[in-house]
Parts: C-alpha cells; structure tokens; sequence
C-alpha cells in the first residue's frame, strides 16, 4: 500500500507539472530566453532624442540626425580631426607656424592651384599680383574664389562704364569736328594727319588717343592752313637760321602735349597762342 501510495503521488505530481507547463520548480530555458530578449530591446532613435534635456534636444546640429547610423558617422569623421592643428598661432609664430595653419585650414600649396578662371579682358599682372595676394593672406579656394568674383565683377563693371564713356566722349567729339569743318571734314582731316605726320607726332597722338581730341584737331587744322605749302612745313626742321626757333616750338609741341594728356585746356590753348607767333616768324 505504501509502494502504491508513493506511486501515485509521484504520478500526480508528473501530470500537474505538464498540465502548468512542465512548471517543475526548475528555470525554464525556453521561458528565460524570452525574457532576456525583451530586455535588451532599445528605445528607437526619436525616442533617444526625446529623453535628452531641452536644451539638446533644441540643438539645431542635432536635427541633421535621423538615426543611429548617421549619428555614429559624424561622430567618426569629427573624431579624425581631433589631431589637426586647428588653434591659430600667436603673435610670436612663425612663418612655418602659418603655412601649416594655413594647410590644415585648407588653402593650396599655390596660387595657381585656386583653379579661378580670369576674364579674358582682365588677365593681367595685377590679377596675379592679386591671387598672390590671397594666398600670402591664407585664404582658402572657396575665400579665394569668393573675393576674386567680387573683384572681377567691380573691375568689369568697371570697364565697361569706362568704354561706355569713352564712346559717348568720342561722338561729342566727332559731332563738334562735323560742325566746326562742315563739308571740308574730309580735307581738313587730311591737312592735320599730314601736318602731325611731317612733326613726327602722329604715332604718338594716336598712342594717347589726342587724335580724337576735337580742340586739338581743330587747333591743327588751323596751323596747317596757316602754313603756306609743304615748303613751309620743311623750313621748319631744316632751315638753319631758323634752329633757336624750331627748338622752341618742338619745347611748346612736348608741352601742348603734356597739358592735352592732364586735360588742361587753358594752358594748352595759351602754348597754341605761342605756337602760332613762332610759325609766323618762319613764313
């Protein structure tokens, strides 16, 4: 009866643990697996966010983010700088000190390696005194592209403000020449191109644009129909009797030209005055 008693407690014992699930007062491994992998479950990203402070949460370089893997990301590319030389160098660096600075800022090796395109009515050597310039400064490609846009931009605006000008300038001029000389602007031309060209001042009136300067022209004009023939013009430079004289007017022809080139009017008209005295002495 015992043997039989002991039997069937074991039995019901047996059959109430699988009726509970085999709950035989021993861990489950099935049920401990489960429950270690809820645990280690994470908060999602927004989450994560959300359970910082305000302040960082408020962060707008925080706001890039959309998960983890961005996050980690930045974080690697950021910690590569952490050994460059990034503090700027004191009053007492030297020039090596600065190139390095510089390097590590980000500028080129030379000026040349900016890679700025030049407008071709610009290249000159002030732009490359220029460029240089921005180097010796520090700037990097972007600052050095940034400043010489500018520059370009003044400079052409520039330039064509000056062009424009000078064509209004010069159609003031031809209106006044056609009014002065009429139907004789043909002949009266001709007389002054030939008169420069017998003084040898001719390539030099056109290099200083004189030649599109009417009260010149016009002034010339009355020189040369005061000269009595080609024969006069020749005594000019070659009669000898007549050498203190040419002096004089070759020193009154450099100094008309120089108060034309300051656009001093009332002293070039002053030096015409002279001029025309002295040419009525040789005729």
């Amino acid at each position: 009866m015992d043997n039989e008693t002991t039997d069937n407690v074991d039995n019901g014992s047996a059959q109430n643990s699988l009726l509970n699930g085999g709950d035989t007062g021993e861990p489950n491994s099935t049920e401990t697996t489960t429950t270690t992998t809820d645990n280690s479950e994470m908060p999602g990203f927004e989450a994560l966010v959300k359970s910082l402070p305000d302040d960082l949460q408020a962060n707008p370089n925080l706001s890039k983010f959309q998960n983890f893997e961005d996050l980690a990301k930045s974080y690697i590319e950021q910690s590569k700088l952490v050994g460059r030389k990034t503090t700027i160098p004191g009053e007492d660096a030297s020039a090596d000190d600065w190139n390095e600075f510089w390097k590590n800022a980000g500028r080129p090796e030379s000026p040349n390696e900016y890679g700025i395109d030049v407008p071709e009515q610009l290249q000159s050597d002030r732009v490359e005194t220029a460029l240089q310039a921005a180097h010796d400064a520090g700037l990097t490609k972007k600052q050095a592209e940034a400043f010489m846009g500018k520059m370009f931009e003044v400079e052409l605006a520039a330039a064509e403000e000056q062009s424009t000008a000078q064509a209004e300038a010069l159609k003031a001029h031809k209106t006044k020449l056609e009014e002065t000389w009429g139907k004789n602007f043909s002949d009266e031309a001709a007389k002054v191109t030939a008169l420069e060209k017998k003084l040898g001042v001719f390539e030099d009136f056109e290099a200083a644009g004189l030649n599109a300067n009417a009260d010149l022209l016009i002034a010339l004009s009355k020189i040369a129909n005061d000269l009595k023939g080609e024969s006069t013009i020749d005594t000019i430079h070659n009669n000898d009797k007549d050498v203190s004289v040419n002096q004089e007017i070759q020193t009154l022809r450099t100094q008309m030209f120089q108060a034309n080139k300051e656009g001093d009017a009332a002293k070039r008209d002053e030096i015409r005055i002279k001029l025309n005295k002295l040419y009525e002495t040789l005729n």
